[in-house]
């Protein structure tokens, strides 16, 4: 069950990682666009993006805050050389268990960002 949890945290992470990355992306993208926008550009446009730059922003920060409150398990190859589990003395089910939710919870996040982001 131990090995099941580290392989589905490390997808988990995976995933966090990368949209990451597809936000940051989009977050710079939008914002270029904002500082290049001159008088040509209406302001029904320009407000548009700001709003999709505050919307990623969000999402963006509802990211990191997840992020930071999940626990993660080190590899079996950081285990053996002495890194401490993180869930303390929680039996592997309930290891298991928390994990899965965490992937609930990264997969929600990615339709959510999908959406944001035309994904």
């Amino acid at each position: 069950m131990m090995k099941e949890a580290m392989d589905m945290c490390s997808k988990v992470v995976s995933m966090k990682d990368s949209l990451s990355g597809v936000l940051d992306t989009k977050i710079e993208s939008v914002t270029g666009m904002i500082g290049k926008a001159d008088s040509t550009v209406d302001s029904t446009t320009v407000a548009g993006w700001n709003s999709s730059l505050a919307s990623l922003s969000d999402l963006k920060a509802q990211l990191t805050t997840w992020a930071s409150n999940m626990k993660v398990l080190p590899s079996a190859e950081e285990m053996a050389k002495g890194a401490s589990n993180p869930f303390g003395d929680m039996s592997p089910d309930k290891v298991l268990e928390e994990v899965k939710g965490y992937m609930t919870q990264i997969t929600e996040m990615k339709e959510k960002v999908s959406a944001a982001v035309g994904m």
